[in-house]
């Protein structure tokens, strides 16, 4: 029989040192005590455990160790003899997935893999995940994990995870907390004790990087401004002074004014505007804001989001 587990769940692995040939039979559950007692058969045709000794496991949530040698007390033939013997330690995660941001075919295949194994998914929209999840057949309890929400959800996925159960994250699109929700969550599981582990995809920040060929020497993330003009303007004033090339977020709405605000600063500034960026009608604008400005403005309606990459040289 297998003991049910009340804390952490440990497997014996292989053999146990000292006892040639002793057969526990197939892989067991033993729940790991701290300073307790537990009576426990294991193949009751060769031995018995008498007790689990009382020790400290010394088992590192934070640092995710999962091999521990572990001493137990059981009876050989009648011979009672203490060994030490290793068992593989299984602590529940946390998975932080990056997801398409437009085109389904840029999903890793590691993400699918952590989606199919996981016992849950947390999400930014589940109405949005649940669209993803189903192209590519795969059936999960979803879990609402946004940016109203997140520090309550944290705590009803910290539970899962206390009772064993893996659980993936992923936002509408792109990679979790860049302009996304997952910060909070990442952080009050950490906190928890529990391992949080990326699964790198797809984000909009990246794609812009790779795609500027402007030659900055460093970039920094700003993703989406203030709506307020005067802010707005006051946070570009404070970019442009670090010399380092920017990528900003920006919606069809506010595009136009974002550009302005940039050109009133240097209006022959290198600029290079993503528009549905992996989508259908991906668009890709090179050259000064200006220019860039100009040709926008010229378009009788503006749709989908956009991505900007500023150069931080004048």
């Amino acid at each position: 029989m297998s003991c049910s587990p009340l804390f952490n769940t440990v497997q014996q692995r292989g053999q146990t040192p000292g006892a040639p040939g002793f057969p526990f039979g197939k892989t067991r559950e033993l729940p790991v005590f701290f300073l307790c007692i537990l009576p426990c058969r294991v193949n009751k045709k060769y031995a018995k455990i008498d007790s689990i000794i009382p020790i400290n496991t010394n088992i590192n949530h934070k640092k995710g160790e999962k091999d521990v040698p572990i001493s137990i007390r059981y009876t050989i033939q009648g011979l009672a003899t203490t060994y030490k013997t290793q068992y593989t330690f299984t602590m529940a995660s946390l998975y932080v997935v990056g997801t398409p941001i437009g085109n389904l075919g840029d999903i890793t295949i590691r993400a699918l893999e952590i989606f199919k194994t996981v016992d849950a998914i947390a999400c930014e929209d589940t109405r949005h995940t649940l669209g993803l999840l189903t192209h590519f057949e795969i059936r999960k309890p979803l879990i609402s994990c946004r940016s109203q929400n997140e520090a309550e959800a944290a705590q009803k996925i910290i539970g899962l995870l206390a009772d064993g159960k893996d659980v993936a994250y992923a936002s509408d699109a792109g990679t979790p907390a860049l302009s996304d929700p997952g910060a909070v969550l990442v952080k009050l599981v950490r906190e928890a004790g529990y391992p949080v582990v990326p699964i790198p995809g797809a984000s909009a920040f990246a794609v812009m990087v790779s795609i500027a060929g402007t030659g900055d020497s460093s970039v920094l993330f700003e993703g989406f401004l203030s709506p307020k003009q005067g802010r707005r303007k006051r946070r570009l004033q404070e970019l442009f002074g670090m010399q380092t090339g920017f990528v900003l977020y920006e919606s069809p709405f506010r595009i136009i004014k974002l550009l302005q605000d940039i050109a009133d600063i240097d209006n022959e500034r290198l600029v290079v505007v993503g528009r549905e960026l992996t989508k259908l009608h991906e668009e890709i604008l090179s050259g000064s804001v200006s220019d860039i400005l100009h040709i926008l403005q010229e378009r009788q309606s503006i749709k989908g989001e956009f991505s900007v990459f500023v150069s931080g040289k004048a």
